[in-house]
């Protein structure tokens, strides 16, 4: 399943909780709080998986220069990537996936293996594809200024939950409401789909452009060959 589907499906699933939250008597807020944790996973593993399913696109850019290659080479090195499989991936040219799905999901468990949520981490990550300010760039396109706060807001909500079960110091419970946790559900997905759409505008394929074939009545002729009188 591609990042983006699978990230609109948790987040679909995130919206079924606060669906759920409303059904059920008394009204549980931790359907809330589950919700807040899920859309917050679900971010983590698009940038994630957004990353690793260009990786094989990005290395044969024309635009890859030198040094961009040589700085993608040290962070695939890190991740456990021998140079042998790497060229064998490169050269492989799609036909043999093999070594292209090798180097993905080495890259994967590298990638798992720490949290990426903040700023920096996703700026740092996709700076390697030439998009280090992909985040300012997704908020422009989001139309929405104070966008990137209400997700780092809501990342550490979700850790206040994950690690303190979202108790207080004092002991009491952090409040939660469903309009709030609709309000940063929607968020995610508005910026989430304008993260995609500079990804798939950076890795988008020209397609080539169709020539007609010369037939032998224009070889004759020295005609040149038209869509018109082409067979």
């Amino acid at each position: 399943m591609k990042a983006i589907a699978r990230f609109r499906e948790t987040i679909s699933r995130c919206n079924q909780l606060v669906e759920l939250f409303h059904t059920v008597s008394p009204k549980n807020d931790d359907l809330l709080r589950f919700a807040v944790v899920l859309a917050v996973s679900a971010f983590e593993k698009y940038v994630k998986d957004s990353f690793v399913e260009r990786l094989v696109q990005f290395a044969r850019l024309p635009s890859a220069g030198k040094s961009k290659r040589e700085e993608f080479d040290a962070f695939l090195k890190g991740a456990g990537v021998e140079p042998d499989l790497w060229r064998e991936c490169y050269n492989a040219r799609g036909k043999n996936p093999n070594p292209n799905l090798r180097m993905r999901n080495r890259v994967k468990r590298e990638l798992s293996s720490k949290p990426i949520q903040r700023q920096t981490d996703i700026s740092e990550l996709f700076k390697l594809y030439g998009l280090g300010n992909i985040l300012v760039r997704a908020r422009e396109l989001s139309n929405k200024a104070l966008i990137w706060k209400t997700i780092e807001k809501t990342t550490k909500r979700r850790h206040q939950i994950v690690h303190a079960s979202d108790y207080r110091f004092a002991g009491s419970l952090e409040p939660i409401n469903d309009k709030n946790v609709n309000r940063l559900l929607a968020a995610f997905e508005r910026f989430v789909e304008s993260m995609n759409s500079i990804l798939e505008s950076r890795f988008k394929k020209k397609r080539r452009k169709s020539i007609p074939k010369r037939t032998k009545s224009h070889i004759k002729s020295g005609r040149r060959p038209t869509k018109g009188n082409c067979r």
